[in-house]
C-alpha cells in the first residue's frame, strides 16, 4: 500500500513531467519562429539588394543622359527624346 509520501511525490514527479512538455512544446515553437523569421529577413534582405541595384542603374542612367544631352545641346546634334524629358525634369 502506497504511503501519502509516496503519492505526493508521484504526483510532484507527475507535475514536473507535464511541466517539461510543456516547456519542449513552447522550445519547439519558438525554434519554428526564428526560423521563419530568419528566412523573412533573408528575403527581404534580396529585395534591399535588388532595389538598390535598380536605383544604382536608375541613377547612372540619368547622369548618362544629363552628360550626353548637355554636350548636345553645345554641338548643337539632335536631341532625343530622352534629353528633352531630362531637361524637363531637372
Amino acid at each position: 500500500m502506497k504511503s501519502h509520501w509516496q503519492s505526493v511525490e508521484q504526483d510532484k514527479l507527475k507535475k514536473e513531467k507535464d511541466d517539461l512538455s510543456s516547456m519542449r512544446r513552447n522550445c519547439r515553437a519558438t525554434k519554428r519562429q526564428n526560423q521563419d523569421l530568419i528566412e523573412r529577413v533573408a528575403t527581404q534582405e534580396k529585395q534591399i539588394e535588388a532595389q538598390t541595384f535598380v536605383m544604382n542603374n536608375l541613377r547612372n542612367g540619368i547622369e548618362y543622359l544629363k552628360e550626353h544631352c548637355t554636350k548636345a545641346d553645345r554641338g548643337g546634334e539632335f536631341t532625343s527624346v530622352s534629353c528633352t524629358l531630362i531637361q524637363i525634369s531637372t
